[in-house]
């Protein structure tokens, strides 16, 4: 299983990994409104960690043929994800 990659575990269609993807999403775009404050460096980096983090998990939970398509999510939101 170790070598099995993410997407293939996912039930794409499914309502727990809607709910999953749906929080990732909405975590992205709290870090980046987060990221428009005066900051640190340090926190800047932090975020921006934790952003990159996300999104390397979304991309890897992608099926292979959605790589690359940077439509618009049914979230409505416009942050290119992957």
């Amino acid at each position: 299983m170790a070598d099995t990659p993410l997407y293939a575990l996912i039930a794409h269609e499914s309502s727990d990994w809607r709910a999953i993807e749906r929080h990732a999403v909405g975590q992205i775009e709290k870090y980046q409104r987060r990221l428009e404050a005066d900051l640190t460096e340090t926190e800047t980096a932090k975020l921006r960690g934790r952003i990159s983090e996300l999104r390397d998990f979304l991309r890897a939970a992608r099926i292979p043929d959605d790589i690359g398509n940077d439509e618009q999510t049914e979230f409505g939101s416009n942050v290119p994800l992957y």
